[in-house]
């Protein structure tokens, strides 16, 4: 998706746009495989392994941007950086981002690496 129509979508705060690009740019160098889609309804870009199939999503927020990942609680989480979702989502975890921040590419990396290896095993 072209970064101008991604800050138009994004319309959240006007400064997570940024920090979402950025997520977005971390988990794309982790995984150029990875396909995008937009999720309007949501508002959120989610990302595609060809084999795995939905693996994670970025989700901005007014004063934070998360990295869901599908699977999130089969990851293993040894820096204590996974969130989990709300009491109905069981299986999903994310990374939060505050605004302020900047990503970590290597943090990303390591649980997008993690997602997809979770999400092919079966395969």
């Amino acid at each position: 998706m072209p970064v101008f129509r991604l800050r138009r979508f994004w319309t959240t705060s006007p400064r997570t746009p940024a920090l979402a690009l950025e997520v977005r740019a971390a988990v794309l160098a982790s995984a150029p495989e990875l396909t995008e889609k937009g999720l309007p309804g949501w508002r959120a870009i989610s990302f595609r392994h060809e084999v795995g199939g939905f693996l994670c999503a970025i989700f901005p927020f007014t004063e934070h941007v998360d990295l869901t990942f599908e699977n999130g609680v089969q990851l293993d989480d040894p820096y204590g950086l996974l969130q989990p979702g709300r009491t109905s989502q069981k299986q999903v975890r994310s990374l939060r981002f505050p605004l302020g921040t900047h990503p970590d590419g290597d943090t990303i990396d390591f649980y997008v690496q993690q997602a997809i290896s979770v999400r092919t095993a079966a395969f």
